[in-house]
């Protein structure tokens, strides 16, 4: 309970500068943070505890789901087109909570990524956060999404994402912080984007 209550601390003071500060809903769940941009139907900041603990939990059948009480992106934004539903809080940090796994499908943590990107590179850098995870005690990442005047708007109603930064502590220490274009790749290694 310490943990989260430091995670929440941290979310909220990472989270005051946040762009369109007027139009994002914060949401807490159990499993982590969200802050949520109804405009852009899209999220602006995460924040979560990473576990790198295997317990057989699979995310096969689960599928995105909308919420009742926030107006967010849907299935007719992601449809023939290049972008992903990008989980920003992995499921694979659920594999040992079948309530975990199935928050991570909440469209409140799904986000407009490239293809390229959501499979490759970002999927890459949740590898390598895990693996810190097996040998450190407490893993945080705080995830920003960043937009513009020109940041594009589907037809279904989304905005299109700019940019996407993460930042991963060891304990209060940050360890790195990377920022990826929401475009194809250059490279597949994250350390490419890695900014500090």
């Amino acid at each position: 309970m310490k943990k989260l209550v430091t995670l929440f601390i941290i979310f909220f003071c990472l989270t005051v500068h946040a762009q369109n500060c007027w139009s994002d809903i914060r949401v807490k769940t159990p499993y982590y943070f969200i802050t949520y941009n109804e405009l852009l139907e899209q999220p602006t900041s995460a924040l979560y505890y990473v576990n790198s603990r295997d317990c057989g939990i699979k995310r096969d059948g689960l599928v995105f789901y909308t919420n009742d009480s926030i107006h967010t992106s849907d299935d007719d934004d992601y449809e023939y087109n290049v972008w992903d539903k990008g989980h920003l809080i992995p499921a694979a940090n659920f594999k040992c909570s079948e309530e975990g796994m199935k928050a991570s499908f909440s469209y409140l943590n799904c986000a407009l990524q490239h293809q390229d990107l959501n499979r490759k590179t970002w999927m890459y850098l949740e590898t390598l956060e895990r693996k810190i995870a097996d040998t450190a005690d407490f893993v945080s990442v705080h995830i920003r999404i960043e937009f513009s005047e020109n940041s594009k708007k589907l037809p279904t109603g989304a905005t299109v994402p700019d940019f996407f930064v993460k930042e991963i502590y060891i304990g209060q220490k940050l360890y790195g912080i990377w920022r990826f274009p929401n475009v194809k790749p250059v490279s597949s290694d994250p350390n490419y984007y890695r900014v500090q």
